[in-house]
């Protein structure tokens, strides 16, 4: 026992720190901390002691702990509560300790199905309780992270439909690691192979070991070791709706990045100066915002989820273009300056002019084939020739997949609108 005594009267004023009164203490053996795919099955061993003498024959349950979430950057109504969905982790709920005091539970996981839209699979967590006769409950949690189910395309794991978008986040939350690698680019990736393998393939316990958060899943970890062996480009044009869903979620996201940085060049122009200039920047944010609401109507028009408001969703700047465009550029928020024009602006807006001017009618005629598309996004013009070009492909393509279906009914839009109505509430 540590107390607090009056330096005078040497009474106890307060007790700081006291051993349970019944002297039961219950905690994990081992390791505490789980990441597991789904289909995992682990085992928990816990003891049970009384004044530091094992305590057999005490009956142990599990519980969800209830751990308090702190509330997301976008405000507490955009939280994703933990332990959900409660199905995903299932366990031994009650076992008996044996005369060495150690009982041991076992659990299995499987697919949350993806509670926290842009981060991987959720975390849940839970407390080691002891019977009413013997009061107690374990000092930390259990915790587990259990991972989304991971499938790659089917002939085996491609760039654009598989890698990259794992190695975007990871490029988002390291921004200085592109000194290095940037692993947005798939140039620069597909040069760094041997490194990267290297360093995947060391023990998850190595210091070198990456990614260092140890946050990837097993599925997609071998997904990465399999197309490093084999790095295949792929095609952008998704061959399904749920693929043409992730992609026009890019093209949100890369919309969405260039608008901050005119807007704060714009609101660096002093009121009533350099007018000319100051109504050019505020006509380009407007188109971009329009841009930006196309994609997400197109996207709320096949029943997508346009996400917004999501951490990993959110511009941070200085950063890389989402969608692999400029993969060399870094674009920052700065106020308005020749060298912003020329550096980010420029680069931003960079056309590209391999295909004739009529490729769009081309397109929607059925007369340019997905090979004729761009499979690289170095410019804004390759992207939006690429992306948005494919994307047309396959909408034609399942209109005519499923010309006899009369009508698919969504569930509510998460974002509608029209740039008008966003302008009223940024400029």
């Amino acid at each position: 026992m540590i107390r607090r005594l009056d330096t005078q009267s040497l009474q106890c004023i307060q007790v700081i720190l006291a051993e349970r009164s019944n002297g039961i203490m219950i905690d994990v053996m081992g390791d505490r901390i789980f990441r597991k795919d789904p289909g995992d099955k682990w085992q928990v061993d816990a003891f049970s002691t009384k004044f530091g003498e094992p305590l057999a024959n005490v009956p142990l349950r599990i519980k969800i702990a209830n751990w308090v979430q702190p509330d997301s950057y976008c405000g507490p109504n955009n939280t994703i509560p933990f332990n959900q969905p409660a199905d995903a982790v299932k366990y031994s709920n009650m076992t008996t300790s044996n005369e060495h005091g150690v009982a041991v539970f076992h659990f299995t996981g499987k697919s949350p199905r993806r509670p926290r839209r842009i981060l991987d699979g959720q975390l849940y967590f839970f407390d080691i309780l002891a019977d009413v006769n013997h009061p107690a409950t374990s000092n930390e949690p259990i915790a587990v992270h259990m991972y989304d189910d991971f499938r790659v395309s089917e002939g085996g794991p491609t760039w654009h439909q598989d890698i990259y978008p794992i190695f975007k986040l990871y490029a988002n939350m390291f921004p200085s690691m592109t000194n290095i690698i940037n692993l947005a680019c798939y140039e620069d990736v597909r040069r760094k192979t041997k490194l990267i393998n290297m360093t995947m393939s060391l023990p998850f316990t190595d210091p070198g070991y990456m990614p260092v958060t140890r946050d990837l899943s097993g599925q997609k970890r071998q997904a990465i070791l399999k197309w490093l062996e084999k790095p295949k480009v792929g095609k952008p044009v998704p061959s399904s709706l749920e693929e043409l869903k992730k992609n026009l979620q890019i093209a949100l996201e890369f919309e969405l990045s260039t608008i901050p940085p005119y807007l704060t060049a714009l609101f660096s122009i002093k009121k009533d100066h350099n007018t000319a200039v100051a109504s050019i920047l505020r006509s380009i944010v407007i188109d971009e915002m329009l841009h930006m609401t196309l994609v997400a109507n197109i996207l709320n028009s096949i029943c997508g989820n346009p996400i917004l408001d999501d951490v990993g969703v959110i511009p941070k700047y200085p950063s890389k273009l989402p969608g692999g465009v400029h993969p060399h550029l870094t674009v920052s928020l700065g106020r308005l300056s020749k060298g912003l024009i020329e550096d980010v602006f420029m680069k931003i807006e960079e056309p590209d002019d391999t295909l004739p001017i009529t490729w769009r009618d081309e397109i929607f005629e059925g007369r340019l084939s997905e090979e004729k598309v761009h499979h690289h996004n170095n410019t804004i013009g390759q992207f939006t020739k690429g992306r948005y070009g494919s994307h047309s492909l396959t909408l034609i393509r399942l209109m005519k997949t499923y010309s006899n279906v009369e009508r698919v009914t969504c569930r509510s839009p998460r974002m509608t609108g029209t740039a008008t109505s966003m302008k009223s509430r940024f400029l």
